[in-house]
């Protein structure tokens, strides 16, 4: 939420369509966990959907050229989500899939522009970043619940020896 209360006071502030966007990424980030919660295993891609959906807009909707609009960051927040959500091979499918919206907009501005080796070199770097941010969150999550998993079993093994040594001083 502050990462889109950022975005909401960068230039142009006064533009409707892009504060709308970000309201309603904000409205959609509030009620996510209850998403979640009513559909498990549906809720995460609809999570993941919607918010590539609202990025893509949110792009669109700033700058001439929405290739180059400073807003690109905002694909982070799709990617995050599915990083967090996913195990790693479908995390780095939301990515590319999100990298794909991403690029869809290079599509229009080649009819007006030229595509240079320099911003190739940028575009590379974006998504590039999309996929590293992606792995690191991914691999964050994954070690967290690896060691959740592993108390979870060493509490059960000490519930187990408490019963055990219950019985045996019963006996």
């Amino acid at each position: 939420l502050v990462f889109l209360a950022g975005l909401a006071v960068l230039p142009p502030v006064n533009e409707i369509h892009k504060q709308l966007i970000l309201l309603g990424f904000a409205l959609f980030q509030l009620f996510e966990g209850r998403l979640l919660a009513r559909w498990p295993r549906g809720g995460r891609t609809v999570a993941v959907v919607v918010k590539i959906a609202l990025a893509t807009l949110l792009i669109g909707h700033t700058g001439q050229l929405a290739i180059n609009s400073r807003y690109y960051p905002i694909f982070y927040v799709p990617v995050v989500t599915a990083a967090m959500l996913f195990r790693p091979w479908a995390a780095l499918g939301w990515t590319a899939a999100a990298s794909a919206a991403y690029c869809a907009y290079l599509w229009p501005a080649l009819r007006y522009f030229s595509f240079d080796a320099t911003a190739r070199d940028e575009l590379a770097l974006r998504v590039f970043f999309f996929f590293l941010l992606a792995v690191i969150i991914n691999r964050f999550v994954m070690d967290r619940e690896t060691a959740d998993l592993r108390m979870r079993e060493a509490q059960a093994q000490a519930r187990t020896a408490e019963r055990l040594a219950a019985l045996g001083q019963l006996s």
